[in-house]
């Protein structure tokens, strides 16, 4: 009994010797990124165009009151559903509510627009229900997830990019069945370094040091007749 008391109490040393003063300085001078929020603008995409670059695979542009490019990887995804799109109907805007496993509708996109180099980041989900044998066939060759619950075959998709007032020399040509609203919410994004409560940390480092000399003397003791138990 007593021995395991005494371990318990070099466990509690252990322990404290991990925390106290390097637990009091243990955040200070650490980056944080900060998202400040600046105003949400509305736009209305309503048609889409493809950039040909011998370098770079075809980039998917869609246009509205401002132009979008899309990465070149999320741009491979997404031109096929446009492009190669069979459906009797158009697609439609859900969103993926991942604690019910299942796609409810929605009327619009949300994006993130970073002021400082203009790149957007979104999430956007499209959903189907079929209404023949070759729209099923075609969200299958989509791979489209089917949501047993709604009856809805769906997909989600990560897309970031970059945005411009007006690009040049890009056209975009080809209409989109329906209009779709997003709203872009325009951010900052802030780094600091945490310098806070420098006083009171100056102010408690002494005692937090006497502590951690008080277990650490502790701790060796215990360590002694902990031996001297076993002999």
């Amino acid at each position: 009994m007593k021995k395991c008391l005494l371990s318990l109490i070099l466990f509690i040393t252990t322990f404290m010797l991990n925390g106290c003063t390097a637990l009091l300085w243990r955040d200070f001078g650490e980056e944080k990124t900060e998202t400040v929020h600046i105003k949400t603008q509305q736009d209305n995409l309503d048609s889409f165009g493809i950039i040909k670059d011998k370098q770079n695979p075809d980039r998917l542009v869609m246009a509205g009151g401002f132009w979008y490019v899309i990465d070149p990887e999320q741009s491979k995804m997404l031109l096929p559903l446009l492009t190669r799109n069979k459906l009797s109907r158009p697609l439609k805007l859900v969103e993926y509510r991942s604690f019910e496993e299942e796609y409810r509708a929605t009327d619009r996109i949300k994006a993130t627009l970073d002021r400082k180099d203009s790149t957007f980041h979104s999430y956007v989900c499209l959903g189907y229900q079929p209404h023949s044998s070759a729209d099923l066939k075609q969200l299958k060759a989509f791979d489209f997830n089917f949501d047993e619950k709604n009856k809805i075959w769906g997909k989600c998709f990560s897309i970031s990019g970059k945005v411009y007032a007006r690009l040049d020399q890009v056209k975009v040509d080809t209409p989109l069945r329906v209009k779709i609203p997003i709203d872009l919410d325009l951010v900052e994004y802030k780094t600091t370094k945490n310098f806070g409560r420098l006083d009171e940390k100056i102010l408690f480092t002494p005692l937090t040091l006497a502590f951690d000399a008080v277990f650490y003397s502790l701790g060796g003791i215990v360590s002694l007749v902990d031996k001297s138990t076993e002999k």
